[in-house]
C-alpha cells in the first residue's frame, strides 16, 4: 500500500484524494487530523532526501508518497497517480495548463448590476472522473464571493452545482 501524507486542506492533497477515492492500493494520512501524524511528516520530511528540494524554500512537501519499498517521492506520476493541477485565476477565468495547454477552465462575466454569470466550463477528457469541473465551480464560487457578488450561471453544469450548494 501506497502511504500519502497530506491535508485535505490542501488543493493539491484534495486533488490527490480525489483520485485515490475508492481505492484499496493508497492510504492517505491527514497530517492535519492528529498531532502524531503531523510529527510522523515533519520527521521524514526533516531527514528523508526526496525533500532536499523544497527544504528551505518555505514549501511544506505536501503530498508525499510513500512506496511499498520505503522509497519517497514528491511525484504522483511515479505512483500511478495524475500530477495535481495548480489553477490559475484571472478577472473572467480560472483555468489550469499542463505544459503550456489549457486542460481546464471556467470563465465568467460581470453584469451591469454587478452579479456575474458562469457561462463556460471545461475540463479536458483526460481528466474524466477527477471531479475538475466540480473544483472548477467550487473556485470560481469563492473568487465571486471574494469580490463580494453573487452569480448564476448560463453554463448547465455550473447553474446545477449552483441549484444543489446554495
Amino acid at each position: 500500500m501506497i502511504k500519502i501524507y497530506g491535508m485535505k486542506s490542501c488543493p493539491d492533497c484534495a486533488d490527490i484524494l480525489h483520485q485515490i477515492s475508492g481505492s484499496d492500493r493508497y492510504q492517505m494520512i491527514d497530517i492535519g487530523e492528529d498531532v502524531r501524524y503531523m510529527h510522523a511528516f515533519i520527521d521524514l520530511r526533516d531527514q528523508d532526501p526526496a525533500f532536499d528540494e523544497i527544504r528551505g524554500t518555505g514549501k511544506i512537501g505536501i503530498p508525499a508518497f510513500i512506496r511499498e519499498d520505503g522509497t519517497v517521492t514528491l511525484d504522483a506520476e511515479a505512483v500511478g497517480l495524475c500530477r495535481p493541477l495548480h489553477f490559475q485565476t484571472e478577472p473572467h477565468r480560472i483555468y489550469a495548463e499542463v505544459d503550456g495547454t489549457c486542460v481546464a477552465e471556467i470563465t465568467f462575466f460581470q453584469q451591469p448590476d454587478g452579479t456575474y454569470v458562469i457561462d463556460h466550463t471545461f475540463a479536458d477528457a483526460s481528466l474524466k472522473g477527477r471531479g475538475i469541473g466540480t473544483r472548477l465551480v467550487e473556485l470560481a464560487d469563492a473568487y465571486i464571493k471574494e469580490q463580494g457578488s453573487q452569480w448564476t450561471a448560463t453554463c448547465p453544469f455550473a447553474e446545477h452545482w449552483r441549484q444543489r450548494h446554495q
